[in-house]
């Protein structure tokens, strides 16, 4: 008893150094395990950017081949009608370079948003018509139907149009030679069903309930 209580303040420092050491490593591995999800993140975020951006990038490129390559300078209205579709995915892509510019917002105060009065269906009528010269290339049959009347949402007009955009690239990306598509658009008055549908490799079922949703809109891909 008496040696114990001589080397009592010794076995109290030791269990503090232990606890203390625990405890640093305890902090070093949050730190880890922080500074790897930041890593993630960061990777994803390059990854859907860069996916983002191809898809204006390769409609431009395909609308100037289509002016040097198709007599298209012979052509005045099919010359326009190009130019128009260029100058469309340019002022896409100057739209998106603001928003990666203002990521840093983010950052500070979280992320601002704004619902605005949204129409599904002329967002997929600008995207036909952007996207035609490139459905032409690819030998793609593309149709679009809708049903209803109120194609009107509460959302973020840029945003969905990335999503819609993204939903037919991938749908031309990974289907076979002359893809077919059909874009449906339905009103089922208490939200609008979008079906973008193809033949092509799908999504798999662990990854479909990450496509974009909301109060009025659910979007559906389907192989």
């Amino acid at each position: 008893l008496t040696v114990l209580k001589k080397i009592a303040p010794q076995i109290l420092f030791s269990a503090f150094l232990t606890l203390l050491t625990a405890g640093a490593f305890v902090v070093l591995y949050r730190s880890l395990k922080a500074q790897q999800r930041l890593i993630e993140l960061k990777n994803d975020f390059i990854g859907n950017v860069t996916h983002e951006l191809k898809t204006p990038i390769a409609t431009v490129s395909v609308a100037l081949e289509a002016l040097k390559n198709f007599s298209a300078k012979d052509n005045p209205k099919l010359r326009e009608e190009y130019l128009d579709i260029a100058k469309r995915e340019l002022d896409r892509l100057a739209g998106m370079t603001d928003k990666i510019l203002d990521a840093t917002i983010f950052e500070s105060r979280g992320v601002q948003f704004e619902p605005e009065d949204t129409n599904i269906d002329h967002i997929i009528q600008e995207m036909m018509e952007a996207m035609k010269i490139v459905f032409e290339k690819r030998e793609a049959r593309v149709t679009y139907s809708k049903e209803g009347e109120n194609f009107e949402i509460k959302g973020g007009t840029m945003h969905l149009a990335h999503v819609i955009h993204n939903l037919v690239d991938n749908a031309l990306k990974y289907s076979p030679e002359k893809p077919i598509i059909h874009i449906t658009l339905k009103d089922e008055k208490q939200k609008l069903v979008l079906s973008v549908q193809d033949h092509g490799l799908g999504i798999a079922q662990e990854y479909q309930h990450k496509v974009f949703g909301g109060p009025r809109v659910f979007l559906l891909y389907q192989q």
